[in-house]
């Protein structure tokens, strides 16, 4: 079996000119985020499907980042598969789902019972189902709301920290982004140590994508959009919530220019750019 990976620009974002020319005889199915965990970005996945659906193949989204942070509709978008999980809009841990039109026909990959119309065996996990049926309820309702409050403290959040810390690149799209997300790479510092300074005085962020909070090395989705290996090491992203508000933005805005500065005294990098 033969994978095309498909390239992106600057911010992210696939061509969906690239993703018609990749398209071979042989091609089945098509997976693309709908929306990056490390970078925010927004992928045009209506225009995407559509181009597979001319073509006669099945298109997949990953959808983990996108559902409860912006509106979702199978129907709107023309996805043929959609997968989510649950913890990410306030359901239990250890529970997602994936949607499908009732057209396909699924194989299973664990055999043994009839369980999930045949297609998964294995007693269902009622409470993580009913658990994340209300979520969805719930955040469908307050979707509007919800994003209008992150995007407002997500703008304050992304001014501020362009205004207060030098050399530093805001990572993904400025406007095709998830409304409470804010990545950027901090040039001439550690993200890792960074994020250890922030964690002692009460914030909490991630140099990455959460799954892959354990691995210390170059995120290559920052590689994939250009960014060089040194300023990768100095990423940071900021995930809003609906309970963070105008003064959490300002906590993060006092602290975190002292823990870059703090950083850079210690950075031989940093001294031979401010002596050169």
């Amino acid at each position: 079996m033969a994978v095309t990976f498909l390239p992106v620009d600057k911010y992210g974002l696939i061509d969906p000119e690239s993703l018609s020319q990749a398209i071979r005889p042989e091609t089945i199915l098509v997976s693309i985020m709908h929306a990056n965990n490390e970078i925010g970005t927004i992928e045009p996945i209506a225009a995407l499907s559509a181009i597979c659906k001319e073509n006669g193949v099945l298109f997949h989204t990953d959808a983990v980042a996108s559902v409860g942070n912006i509106p979702v509709d199978v129907n709107e978008s023309g996805v043929d598969l959609l997968s989510l999980s649950g913890v990410s809009i306030g359901a239990p841990k250890g529970v997602g789902a994936l949607y499908f039109r009732n057209n396909l026909r699924l194989m299973p990959v664990l055999h043994g019972g009839i369980q999930e119309n045949g297609r998964r065996a294995g007693t269902e996990n009622v409470p993580g189902i009913v658990g994340l049926g209300k979520a969805a309820e719930l955040a469908g309702q307050e979707l509007s709301v919800k994003q209008t409050h992150l995007k407002h403290l997500r703008d304050t959040l992304v001014a501020g920290i362009i205004e207060r810390i030098p050399q530093v690149i805001y990572t993904g799209h400025p406007e095709k982004r998830l409304p409470g997300h804010a990545s950027f790479c901090i040039e001439a510092l550690e993200g890792e140590a960074l994020i250890f300074m922030l964690t002692s005085v009460g914030i909490y962020a991630n140099t990455g994508s959460a799954c892959a909070s354990k691995a210390l090395k170059t995120s290559p989705v920052l590689i994939a959009i250009g960014t060089p290996p040194d300023l990768a090491q100095g990423s940071i992203v900021f995930t809003l919530e609906k309970s963070n508000q105008a003064k959490d933005v300002e906590y993060v805005l006092e602290k975190l220019p002292l823990a870059v500065e703090k950083l850079r005294q210690m950075s031989p990098i940093w001294r031979r750019k401010a002596t050169a």
